[in-house]
């Protein structure tokens, strides 16, 4: 794990779903390539950011926040995902566009003839 650290200490942060622990979010991004930036939303609880990679990251010692997040439903199929790149990659479309229709942006409505809503699961 040592090789993981980085020299300079900074924020320590822990990996919720293995519990490993490292010495800075630099250390932690190069570990599961990630961005080190997205991994600072992460831990630092910003709206919209839950995970880095498909894992929850704290600050050591924090007790982790795990939120049920929707699943995102192909209306026309009804196949359900769990992220937006998921649903994006099945039909073999752009997860921003999916992301703009599930917000309500740029005034669209479909993508490659889908129609996309969020649903919780619980």
């Amino acid at each position: 794990m040592d090789s993981f650290n980085t020299k300079r200490k900074g924020v320590a942060v822990t990996i919720v779903e293995t519990g490993e622990t490292f010495n800075s979010i630099k250390a932690c991004a190069d570990y599961i390539g990630g961005n080190p930036a997205y991994i600072s939303r992460v831990v630092n609880h910003e709206s919209g950011f839950n995970t880095c990679k498909g894992y929850h990251i704290v600050k050591a010692g924090e007790e982790p926040v795990i939120k049920e997040a929707p699943q995102i439903i192909i209306v026309e199929t009804g196949e359900s995902f769990n992220t937006i790149r998921e649903c994006a990659e099945a039909i073999h479309g752009s997860s921003s566009v999916v992301c703009d229709i599930l917000n309500g942006k740029r005034n669209r409505k479909t993508h490659k003839g889908y129609h996309f809503k969020r649903v919780r699961t619980n």
